[in-house]
């Protein structure tokens, strides 16, 4: 079930998007900050693991991780591109660059609080982050035939920037000064949603005038990213079939909270309107898929636990 956290974390989210769409005037001074407000929600994520976890996950799964980066970033891609290529063309290009981006950096906190596995998580992000300035160039030149004219440079460094700036600062912090860190992780929940509610008023003051001029055009986009969340959620229960749960929301994250800020941010200097407001709509889909998130682990974990129940003496483990 829905927890107490869970419906603050919705509404806040959902006043905040309505309010930035509504009343620009609002969040006009926070349009040139989500990106350091990334930052801090990672820096964040961060407070309560340690990197080496993170580097656990690279030394001792190496073929979990390939396999979730190779789905990530080249087979998922592909196999939306063509999808929406066959029945809906002008919205191939959109969903390519969405899906072909790399894992969000609010991932890890999704993680968090469904009691996921955050150190996957946080791997995927991380790898991700490096790999996609040069899988999605690919991606949009080899499907497309039209190049993506961005410096591969800048990329790295915009994403190096927003991923390790933030492990950086929290090993500084837990080595000089870690009872702050004990004090963060205290009030990590309320300083997320600060930073999460300046980051829509920020994005969705930006397009504001958008969103009420094309009414239509905004609720097609927006269906056409409720479709996208279903299929990722879809796509990572179906690959990790018959897997832990722990595992089965990570994958789930891993796919479907994707950083489509960043997209957002590429597709308005580089491609046209309809890219870059089917990234920012997906900001909707991107945080209400919490509540299938959160049903899908009671179901299963009730499931789990009635069949652990009812298994006879003797009958060995049945979720081997």
């Amino acid at each position: 079930m829905l927890q107490a956290r869970d419906g603050i974390l919705l509404f806040v989210i959902f006043t905040s998007i309505t309010t930035g769409i509504l009343y620009p005037g609002v969040g006009e001074p926070l349009i040139p900050y989500p990106k350091y407000f990334m930052m801090a929600l990672l820096f964040l994520s961060f407070v309560s693991l340690q990197v080496g976890q993170i580097f656990r996950i690279f030394r001792l799964e190496p073929r979990k991780l390939s396999l979730l980066i190779a789905a990530k970033l080249l087979i998922l891609p592909v196999v939306v591109y063509f999808m929406f290529h066959v029945t809906v063309p002008r919205y191939a290009l959109a969903a390519l660059l969405l899906s072909g981006v790399s894992t969000g950096v609010l991932s890890p906190f999704f993680s968090i609080i469904v009691g996921a596995n955050t150190p996957l998580v946080l791997s995927m992000v991380v790898t991700s982050s490096l790999l996609v300035p040069f899988s999605l160039p690919f991606l949009v030149k080899g499907l497309t035939g039209s190049g993506l004219e961005l410096s591969l440079w800048s990329m790295i460094q915009l994403l190096s920037m927003v991923v390790f700036v933030p492990i950086v600062l929290v090993e500084l912090v837990r080595k000089w000064a870690p009872k702050t860190l004990m004090g963060l992780e205290e009030s990590r929940f309320t300083a997320s949603l600060v930073l999460i509610a300046m980051t829509n008023l920020g994005v969705f003051s930006k397009y504001s005038e958008y969103f009420r001029a094309e009414p239509g055009t905004v609720l097609a986009a927006l269906g056409v990213a409720c479709f996208l969340a279903i299929f990722f959620f879809l796509a990572g229960l179906a690959c990790t079939r018959g897997k832990d749960l722990y595992d089965q929301l990570s994958v789930v994250i891993c796919f479907a909270v994707m950083n489509n800020i960043l997209v957002l941010v590429f597709a308005s200097e580089f491609f046209g309107p309809l890219e870059t407001i089917l990234a920012a709509v997906y900001s909707i889909p991107f945080y209400g898929i919490l509540i299938p998130l959160r049903f899908y682990g009671v179901w299963k974990g009730e499931k789990r636990n009635k069949g652990q129940v009812t298994r006879e003496p003797g009958s060995g483990n049945a979720f081997k």
